[in-house]
């Protein structure tokens, strides 16, 4: 998939097996402590930061991006 998501220019040269593994598990463990709804947002947001950054050049618009400091007890 890598090779020849490269091959179309599609990916960047250097991502690795490990960056999809280690962010797909990252995206898919939200923060402790947030509402679901927060914590969704913010999941939604990393994918899309990440899967857009894969593109060697130009990228979509993000969705919007959520405050978790409330949540959190950062205001």
């Amino acid at each position: 998939m890598l090779a020849e998501g490269r091959a179309e220019g599609m990916l960047r040269a250097d991502i690795t097996p490990f960056d999809l593994v280690g962010a797909a598990a990252m995206a898919c463990r939200p923060m402790p402590h947030l509402p679901r709804e927060t914590a969704g947002a913010l999941a939604a947001r990393h994918v899309a930061v990440y899967l857009h950054g894969l593109r060697p050049n130009g990228a979509l618009a993000l969705p919007d991006m959520v405050d978790p400091g409330e949540c959190l007890g950062l205001d």
